[in-house]
């Protein structure tokens, strides 16, 4: 078995944004994004409490300390640690690991 874990920082991705989202009620298998509302995205952003979240590298480097000592205390192998740091997004990842 094959495990995909993604996640991304507080801010990273907020409904409306032209990059895409699923909120609760579009959240189906298959079913088609959320539509670029700016409208909405800008409120999301005024109701944010702090700033996006950015990711130095001492706390990269932590949270992949972290993703392989959770993977090894599952039996976990792990096959890729992806980061990125696109222009829109601080900083988003993706880890997969086999079983």
């Amino acid at each position: 078995m094959v495990y995909l874990i993604t996640f991304s920082g507080y801010g990273c991705h907020l409904h409306g944004d032209e990059s895409g989202s699923v909120d609760r009620e579009h959240n189906l298998p298959a079913s088609r994004l959320i539509e670029a509302d700016p409208g909405r995205a800008f409120a999301e952003r005024l109701q944010m409490d702090q700033p996006p979240y950015r990711m130095d590298r001492i706390r990269r480097e932590a949270v992949l300390a972290a993703l392989l000592e959770r993977g090894s205390l599952r039996h976990w192998n792990l096959l890729a640690a992806h980061e990125r740091v696109p222009r829109a997004c601080p900083t988003c990842a993706a880890v997969t690991y086999t079983s």
